[in-house]
């Protein structure tokens, strides 16, 4: 394959994922679906969450519910982070209005893992 060849080859494999994390970029999605070659919208709740002046997790959901699903009707996937792997619950609610992907903490998932295998050593005691 030639240099040519694999270049683009390699730029047709790309995603190109923008990051929702401001009330700005909520307020202005109909035209951030309207650009060219955006594969996913990320939303992140924790940046999205303190762009919002911090109101409390629920009205970080709340929002998050409405965004995801214009962002699906808008033709886009949607990827959703800042969640806590502790959160499955929450997790699923965004996976169920119609999230496509989840971002999550390495460290979460190893705390969340060493947690449960503690629990189960320390049960077998």
């Amino acid at each position: 394959m030639s240099r040519e060849e694999s270049t683009r080859w390699i730029i047709s494999q790309l995603l190109v994922i923008p990051m929702v994390e401001e009330t700005e970029a909520v307020d202005n999605l109909d035209a951030i679906l309207t650009v060219p070659g955006v594969d996913v919208l990320h939303v992140a709740s924790g940046d999205l969450g303190q762009s919002m002046g911090y109101p409390g997790a629920a009205a970080v959901r709340q929002l998050m519910r409405q965004v995801i699903p214009k962002i699906r009707a808008g033709g886009k996937l949607v990827g959703v982070g800042g969640n806590s792997p502790a959160d499955a619950a929450g997790i699923a609610e965004f996976i169920k209005v119609g999230a496509n992907f989840v971002t999550i903490s390495a460290l979460g998932l190893l705390r969340l893992g060493a947690e449960d295998f503690r629990q189960r050593v320390q049960a077998a005691l």
